[in-house]
């Protein structure tokens, strides 16, 4: 994860000199940050009833272990899933899970999000990560860093961007 902060901060200074604010790619990095590292990696599931998944067998109310980062990175989905890539749109990734369990707060992450990244890549002065090594949050079910410090290029920070 520290090389997708790596990117984007990069992305920001490139960006801000060559390219007007373009909300699509914004989307799209969104949506391959949830593919490479979603912040959900696993959910405990229990089957109803006798399946076949794959050529294994599940018993009636057995609990499973559903792991959505390795279904991310499955490269039967994706190409080079192991890659963060910023132009991939990974429509079908399952960061924000799948079918009756979908999030339903995923709308209104996707907005959040966007508008954060926006915000930081557009609106805010160039920055970089104030450490190279970010604290991860000490779980196997959920993912992410435990901060994000940024040092921002002007001493003053516009009014969408205070520190």
């Amino acid at each position: 994860m520290d090389r997708v902060h790596a990117r984007v901060g990069r992305e920001s200074l490139r960006r801000r000199r060559f390219y007007p604010p373009q909300p699509a790619p914004v989307f799209f990095r969104l949506e391959e940050v949830l593919r490479y590292d979603s912040p959900i990696q696993a959910v405990f599931r229990q089957t109803t009833e006798a399946v076949e998944l794959d050529g294994g067998k599940l018993p009636a109310d057995a609990t499973i272990l559903v792991l959505l980062g390795s279904a991310n990175r499955d490269e039967r989905k994706f190409p080079d899933p192991d890659r963060f890539d910023v132009e991939r749109n990974p429509p079908d990734h399952v960061g924000f899970g799948y079918g009756i369990h979908y999030c339903l707060g995923a709308p209104l992450a996707r907005l959040e999000g966007r508008m954060a990244l926006e915000a930081l890549l557009f609106a805010c002065p160039p920055f970089t990560r104030v450490r190279e090594h970010l604290p991860r949050i000490a779980t196997y079910l959920v993912r992410g860093p435990q901060t994000l410090p940024l040092r921002f290029a002007i001493p003053h920070p516009t009014p969408m961007c205070e520190t």
